[in-house]
């Protein structure tokens, strides 16, 4: 840094007030202050930029500090240096904040993109860094990523925690409180670079607007449907449930939630809720019992989570989440569960079988067949949909359908009841695509993950600009008074953002990019958004259009693969 150079203009944004620095002098003059970098400084990183592969680039690095200044958390790097720079931000916070300028939202330098989130006394910053042609991530995303990396932070100890703990002893780490959700946090970090992801499987699940759930595709539809039921029959015989999961790793078999829109649960909270359960360790014939926060029902509320494998299937987990933390609750959620594992014929291991047998009438004992030839049938579904091999086969064929290299879809699915099948009000994102993968072209990953992250933000806000960015953000605070929970809206503007806008959508609308030799797409119609990118040799933006409508139209109303209807039930 050199204080006496001219600085490369940062982005600052006054979200106390609707208003934008006058003109861009002025905005330069005064991050003048701030951040300056030599001319010399700016060359070098020209010249590294100009020998160094994308693949070779920093990651995105994420630090979490205090108002005290003590470094909580840290992606990688130097804590020392690290520490130097959350005091460096500090102070560039504390500054603006005597000017009465409002707060740091994002800072653009020629080597990267920096986004700033505040809330209580923490601090949460994004540190992106851009390529070889100066792509880099865009602020929206970088700050969808800070959202949900507080979703983690709280997840164990709910903001009222934070508050209170660091308020009274500013130097407390806050680590000890996490727990497990430190490596929760980690994983998130991880795959939210997922270009950089090393995992046998990379989710697909924050690419382009992020936010849909990982679903276990192809499921036969009349598989969902019967232990939907299941689940919504035991569960609803207690009161105090109010969500029922099935899952495997942090990919969803099926779920149940209550038929109240405002008690259903948000994409975000469902996908930090699948990688802290992915972290936990089920040991099969016993059970866990712990208290969470889920940020977008409620900051600062705790509901208990009771855990159980359900027998040997493919490590398959059923989750039960109750408003109630007592004991008799626990004996009562251990029940439902054996319930549930018995109406899909896993007996207990501590049962004498052919004692149970000779005690089961003729009817029971014609119900209990059925019940293991349903288990035979379920796990085969699950271990052809579990192969990865058939996986990546399945998403070729959708690709090559289109001659895309690569594609995701997201759908908010109506919530059913199970009996019913009537709609309710409320819908729940899903995301379906190939892992990220550019094996046999000339192209990065990175590249694909910034241009949808492009393509999303024009769908959502009509530009790429920074300004609309943070007033449509702006808007949706401005809405929050309107909010049982005003804090969720204050806190979350991003993750509000993408689903709103994915649900509100009427009117069909086509995008694109083009760079290189490659053809950047994006359309969005009624409840569904899609990217794609395609070699542009092989086509026009009019033939890109008509390949890209007609596999929306294909995994919408004529593909065996998805069954998006038939997931979601209610009780």
């Amino acid at each position: 840094m050199n204080s006496s150079s001219k600085a490369h203009t940062g982005s600052f944004h006054d979200c106390n007030a609707d208003r934008n620095i006058e003109t861009a002098q002025e905005a330069d003059e005064r991050s003048n202050i701030f951040i300056s970098y030599s001319k010399s400084d700016q060359d070098q990183y020209d010249t590294i930029r100009q020998t160094t592969s994308n693949t070779q680039l920093p990651s995105t690095n994420y630090l979490i500090y205090t108002d005290a200044g003590k470094l909580l958390f840290f992606r990688y790097g130097d804590e020392a240096g690290l520490a130097t720079i959350s005091g460096l931000f500090q102070t560039l916070s504390a500054v603006i904040n005597d000017e009465n300028l409002g707060e740091v939202h994002c800072i653009n330098t020629v080597t990267s993109n920096i986004v700033f989130m505040s809330v209580g006394a923490i601090t949460l910053v994004a540190i992106a860094y851009k390529d070889c042609d100066g792509q880099c991530d865009t602020v929206d995303n970088l700050r969808l990523q800070l959202e949900c990396l507080y979703s983690g932070i709280i997840f164990t100890m709910t903001d009222v925690i934070q508050y209170m703990v660091l308020r009274n002893d500013p130097q407390f780490d806050l680590i000890f409180l996490l727990g497990s959700a430190n490596q929760t946090l980690k994983c998130i970090m991880n795959d939210m670079n997922c270009f950089e992801s090393q995992s046998s499987r990379k989710s697909c699940c924050w690419i382009g607007g992020g936010g849909g759930v990982d679903i276990i595709s192809p499921i036969p539809t009349e598989v969902r449907n019967y232990t939907s039921t299941i689940l919504a029959r035991e569960c609803s015989k207690n009161n105090s449930i109010i969500y029922g999961i099935l899952s495997i790793g942090k990919r969803i078999f099926n779920i149940i939630q209550p038929h109240q829109i405002g008690q259903q649960l948000s994409p975000f909270d469902l996908n930090i809720l699948m990688y802290f359960l992915d972290t936990q360790i089920v040991i099969p014939d016993s059970e866990l019992w712990f208290p969470i926060c889920l940020p977008r029902l409620s900051q600062s509320a705790f509901v208990n989570c009771f855990q159980c494998c359900i027998g040997e299937l493919f490590g398959m987990r059923l989750t039960l989440i109750s408003q109630q933390p007592s004991l008799e609750e626990f004996k009562s959620l251990q029940s439902t569960a054996n319930a549930i594992k018995s109406a899909f014929g896993i007996t207990p291991k501590s049962y004498d079988n052919d004692c149970q047998e000779k005690m089961l009438t003729k009817k029971e004992t014609k119900i209990n067949h059925w019940r293991k030839r349903f288990l035979t049938y379920l796990s085969s579904c699950l271990k052809d949909a579990l192969d990865d091999e058939l996986q990546k086969e399945m998403m070729q064929n959708y690709c090559n359908m289109s001659c895309l290299i690569h594609f995701t879809f997201r759908y908010a699915v109506p919530i059913r009841h199970c009996k019913s099948r009537a709609e309710s009000d409320g819908r729940l994102i899903q995301s379906f695509g190939p892992q990220l993968s550019v094996e046999g072209y000339n192209l990065s990953e990175k590249k694909i993950w910034i241009m949808y992250q492009r393509l999303a933000l024009r769908l959502s806000v009509g530009t790429e600009s920074v300004e609309d960015t943070l007033n449509m953000y702006d808007s949706i605070c401005g809405n929050s008074v309107r909010d049982v929970d005003t804090a969720i809206t204050r806190n979350m503007p991003s993750q509000i953002l993408h689903e709103t806008s994915l649900n509100d959508r009427v009117i069909d609308e086509f995008l694109y990019i083009t760079d290189g030799d490659e053809l950047y797409v994006a359309q969005r119609g009624r409840h569904y958004d899609f990217y794609a990118v395609l070699p542009k040799a092989l086509s026009s933006v009019a033939d890109a259009k008509i390949l890209c409508s007609t596999l929306v139209e294909t995994l919408l109303h004529k593909s065996d693969d998805l069954q998006f209807m038939s997931f979601l039930t209610f009780y």
